[in-house]
Protein backbone atom coordinates (compact mmCIF):
# COMPACT_ATOMS: atom_id res chain seq x y z
CA UNK A 1 0.00 0.00 0.00
CA UNK A 2 2.79 2.31 0.79
CA UNK A 3 4.93 2.53 -2.20
CA UNK A 4 1.87 1.61 -4.40
CA UNK A 5 -0.60 4.29 -3.09
CA UNK A 6 -0.57 7.98 -3.67
CA UNK A 7 0.49 10.20 -0.10
CA UNK A 8 -0.63 13.78 0.44
CA UNK A 9 0.70 15.39 3.61
CA UNK A 10 -0.32 17.94 6.53
CA UNK A 11 0.62 19.02 9.65
CA UNK A 12 -0.92 16.66 11.66
CA UNK A 13 -1.44 13.60 9.49
CA UNK A 14 -0.15 11.70 7.06
CA UNK A 15 -2.70 10.12 3.91
CA UNK A 16 -2.09 7.43 1.47
CA UNK A 17 -4.89 6.05 -0.73
CA UNK A 18 -4.92 3.88 -3.56
CA UNK A 19 -7.55 2.42 -5.66
CA UNK A 20 -8.82 -1.24 -4.87
CA UNK A 21 -12.05 -3.07 -5.03
CA UNK A 22 -14.33 -1.07 -1.83
CA UNK A 23 -13.93 1.54 0.39
CA UNK A 24 -11.91 0.98 2.79
CA UNK A 25 -10.64 3.52 5.72
CA UNK A 26 -7.70 2.63 8.39
CA UNK A 27 -5.75 4.55 11.07
CA UNK A 28 -2.76 4.38 12.70
CA UNK A 29 -1.71 6.25 15.67
CA UNK A 30 2.37 5.47 17.16
CA UNK A 31 3.36 5.05 20.62
CA UNK A 32 5.35 8.04 20.21
CA UNK A 33 2.15 10.26 20.03
CA UNK A 34 1.42 9.68 23.68
CA UNK A 35 -0.32 6.64 26.06
CA UNK A 36 -3.05 4.20 25.23
CA UNK A 37 -5.93 7.01 26.49
CA UNK A 38 -4.60 9.67 24.32
CA UNK A 39 -4.13 7.07 20.94
CA UNK A 40 -7.29 5.89 21.16
CA UNK A 41 -8.67 9.58 21.44
CA UNK A 42 -7.14 10.34 18.11
CA UNK A 43 -8.56 7.51 16.42
CA UNK A 44 -11.90 8.30 17.53
CA UNK A 45 -11.45 12.02 16.74
CA UNK A 46 -10.50 10.81 12.71
CA UNK A 47 -13.23 8.08 12.98
CA UNK A 48 -15.56 10.90 13.95
CA UNK A 49 -14.29 13.11 10.80
CA UNK A 50 -14.36 10.70 8.46
CA UNK A 51 -18.12 9.13 9.33
CA UNK A 52 -19.56 12.75 9.07
CA UNK A 53 -17.59 13.74 5.51
CA UNK A 54 -18.50 10.25 4.26
CA UNK A 55 -19.28 11.92 1.07
CA UNK A 56 -15.48 12.84 0.19
CA UNK A 57 -14.29 9.36 0.19
CA UNK A 58 -14.54 8.04 -3.62
CA UNK A 59 -15.70 4.60 -3.55
CA UNK A 60 -13.29 2.05 -4.75
CA UNK A 61 -10.05 3.15 -2.90
CA UNK A 62 -8.39 2.37 0.37
CA UNK A 63 -7.57 5.15 2.45
CA UNK A 64 -5.03 5.04 5.62
CA UNK A 65 -4.97 7.74 8.30
CA UNK A 66 -1.29 8.41 9.89
CA UNK A 67 -1.43 10.77 12.84
CA UNK A 68 1.51 13.05 13.25
CA UNK A 69 2.49 14.11 16.95
CA UNK A 70 1.61 17.47 16.30
CA UNK A 71 -1.85 16.46 16.19
CA UNK A 72 -2.26 16.19 20.30
CA UNK A 73 -2.29 19.76 20.20
CA UNK A 74 -5.14 20.30 17.25
CA UNK A 75 -8.75 20.68 18.39
CA UNK A 76 -11.75 18.64 16.67
CA UNK A 77 -12.01 21.77 14.26
CA UNK A 78 -8.57 22.24 13.03
CA UNK A 79 -8.11 18.27 11.87
CA UNK A 80 -11.66 18.29 10.17
CA UNK A 81 -10.38 21.07 8.59
CA UNK A 82 -7.66 19.65 7.59
CA UNK A 83 -8.62 16.38 6.80
CA UNK A 84 -11.50 17.86 4.36
CA UNK A 85 -8.91 19.95 3.15
CA UNK A 86 -6.60 17.71 2.25
CA UNK A 87 -9.28 15.13 0.85
CA UNK A 88 -10.44 18.12 -1.36
CA UNK A 89 -7.09 17.75 -3.12
CA UNK A 90 -7.79 14.21 -3.92
CA UNK A 91 -8.36 14.68 -7.65
CA UNK A 92 -9.90 11.25 -8.16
Amino acid sequence: MYTQGKTIVGRSIVIYYKRSDNLRIGFSVSKKIGNAVVRNRIKRLLREICRNNMFLFPPNHDFIFIARPKIKGFSYHQVEREVVGKLKEVKL
